[in-house]
């Protein structure tokens, strides 16, 4: 397989996966991004993004530099740069950003 030589290892790709038969109870601390498309609950510590899939459910405190929210989100959102709500998520919580995008039929 050729590999472009523009191409670097550490742009673009998500470090950690959550499936989305997986369950998690506890605090999780995330060095680069995070994807959730399983089941959270407790707490989660992100240096970069966390991105909850369209099948995610997170019950937690998130603390993260941004936050795409697809799926169901119940607690609290710290993110320093930006917090995006997607069409069709549903969030029930307080979120504080410096920059919030909200999609037409999302539920905040």
């Amino acid at each position: 397989m050729k590999r472009n030589s523009n191409y670097n290892d550490s742009e673009g790709l998500m470090n950690t996966i959550i499936g989305k038969d997986a369950v998690i109870d506890g605090q999780l601390n995330v060095e680069g991004s995070l994807r959730i498309d399983g089941k959270v609950k407790g707490k989660v510590v992100c240096t970069d993004c966390v991105t909850i899939g369209a099948t995610g459910l997170v019950q937690a405190e998130i603390e993260s530099g941004s936050a795409i929210i697809a799926g169901k989100m119940v607690g609290n959102v710290m993110a320093t740069e930006k917090i995006e709500l997607q069409a069709k998520c549903e969030m029930e919580g307080d979120l504080r950003t410096k920059s919030l995008v909200i999609e037409q039929g999302a539920i905040f």
